[in-house]
């Protein structure tokens, strides 16, 4: 046995490269790689790859927790500020679009979350100034139907859910 062959099966040991892999990296035959892939090394069940703890909570049942963004569709004209809340569990989208992106229409939005029909628990937005701005907070104070929590600073994650909703928002929009 060739000690390039030697070598190729502790790669493999290691990494799990496949056949192909093998081949190109070392001096086998695709055949030697493909055969010790498949019969002389027992593949493990692969691990599921985890988030640490409070990086992007997602709700345990509907409406328990949402998060909320601004983003901007040019195209709308004047109301080119789209309000965007989603469900983290259901991916309920709502998505009024406003002509401006400033404290009071943040203000009117909070007011229709809380009017809606829907019951929130927990709402979630970015370290922005508009939603920590003390009339949110005196707003969120107030209200017995939800707590206002923001994301975690310089953690682009915290987001994610709310990120990708706006990205296909757009993406629909252009269609």
């Amino acid at each position: 046995v060739s000690s390039a062959f030697i070598e190729a099966q502790e790669l493999h040991a290691l990494t799990h490269v496949n056949a192909t892999g093998l081949k190109n990296k070392f001096d086998i035959t695709w055949k030697q790689g493909k055969k010790y892939c498949t019969t002389l090394h027992p593949v493990s069940s692969p691990t599921l790859p985890t988030q640490e703890a409070g990086v992007n909570p997602r709700g345990l049942c509907p409406n328990a927790l949402w998060q909320m963004d601004v983003t901007h569709v040019p195209s709308f004209g004047k109301s080119s500020f789209v309000h965007v809340t989603v469900d983290s569990y259901l991916h309920v989208v709502w998505a009024p679009a406003r002509q401006e992106k400033v404290l009071p229409m943040l203000k009117d939005i909070y007011y229709l979350v809380l009017l809606s029909w829907v019951v929130q628990k927990k709402i979630k937005t970015r370290n922005g100034p508009g939603y920590c701005s003390k009339t949110i907070l005196k707003i969120v104070k107030f209200s017995d139907k939800f707590t206002h929590t923001t994301g975690i600073p310089y953690n682009s994650q915290g987001q994610a859910i709310i990120e990708r909703t706006n990205r296909t928002l757009k993406a629909e929009l252009v269609k």
